[in-house]
């Protein structure tokens, strides 16, 4: 198949690389990419379609619609919700400065911190979250910052005392495993420091992006006290569900089924233990500072043998 074709998929493709996807598929990095598609499941063309077609679905967020995002997350799953507390406090009196001093002091004893190490991706948006909102360096800590010794030590206490407030900010939230852990562990930690101190701590959850199961699977575990997203993915994000809208548009002749047999087959050999992405959940997207593992592996695996390189390559934790 001609990459330099007047073909509808190139061009759809071309647009969005030089309005969305930061110049990242460029036509050289294509031509690599589709290579990869060698007719190991399909014909090499079929293959090559049917890639060019999910890649014309791609979810990708640069720096700016991220920073935008942030700035939609801190508006209404920060200010607004807290915003309604103080007001209700103050029975619900019209009262827009008393409300807005209200916040400010909610605010201010409120700490921002990042889910994972400092190298992974939770962590590293802070620092845009924080420009993004123009928030005080101080109100961004580790969960060494709280506390008074090392957080499983029985005799550590609660070391903040105007601090009431931990809000933990990620980028994805995909089958809610990593949150759960985080909450099974450093969060059981830090309430139970608070709690030998007599201080009462509200700890929230909130991410970018989360699909329905993991985020329903957070909240049922019951580690956070608010578990909030900005934009919730459904199964008809997961692009192989029946109930998928990405195969879905009138006069597209490719068969899901056959997307799905070349995705698999691809994805067995570049990522065993989930083929359609990190618990099967079959999305297409991606970030300008990494790419979930719950994106299908034809997107961001890199392998040598046999050779596979990726179109948005993922940067391990390793």
């Amino acid at each position: 198949m001609p990459l330099t074709g007047p073909n509808e998929l190139q061009s759809k493709v071309k647009n969005l690389n030089e309005l969305l996807w930061e110049d990242h598929v460029t036509l050289p990095t294509l031509e690599v990419w589709l290579s990869n598609f060698s007719g190991g499941r399909l014909s090499r063309e079929a293959e090559r379609r049917h890639a060019l077609y999910l890649l014309s679905k791609f979810l990708y967020f640069g720096q700016t619609e991220v920073r935008q995002l942030l700035r939609a997350m801190f508006r209404d799953l920060i200010r607004s919700p807290l915003s309604v507390d103080v007001r209700a406090a103050l029975g619900n009196r019209e009262d827009f400065a008393a409300v807005h001093s209200g916040f400010l002091t909610e605010l201010e004893r409120t700490r921002f911190l990042g889910l994972g190490t400092p190298a992974e991706s939770g962590p590293h948006i802070l620092y845009d979250f924080r420009l993004a909102n123009s928030l005080p360096t101080e109100a961004f800590v580790s969960p060494l910052e709280l506390v008074t010794g090392p957080l499983r030590d029985p005799k550590t206490e609660w070391g903040s005392p105007t601090v009431r407030r931990l809000i933990f900010v990620d980028d994805f939230c995909g089958t809610g495993s990593q949150a759960i852990a985080l909450g099974r562990g450093t969060v059981r930690w830090l309430r139970a420091a608070a709690t030998r101190s007599a201080v009462s701590v509200e700890v929230w959850y909130l991410a970018l992006f989360g699909t329905t199961t993991g985020l329903s699977r957070l909240r049922d575990a019951t580690v956070f006290d608010r578990v909030a997203t900005v934009s919730e993915l459904d199964d008809t994000y997961r692009v192989f569900e029946p109930e998928s809208q990405l195969y879905g548009e009138q006069g597209n002749d490719l068969r899901q089924s056959d997307g799905e047999a070349m995705a698999r087959h691809y994805g067995r050999r570049l990522h065993p233990t989930g083929p359609l992405g990190h618990g099967d959940c079959q999305l297409l997207l991606g970030f300008h500072h990494n790419v979930p593992d719950n994106t299908l592996p034809i997107f961001w695996a890199e392998q040598s043998q046999p050779p596979w390189r990726a179109l948005f390559p993922r940067i391990p934790k390793q």
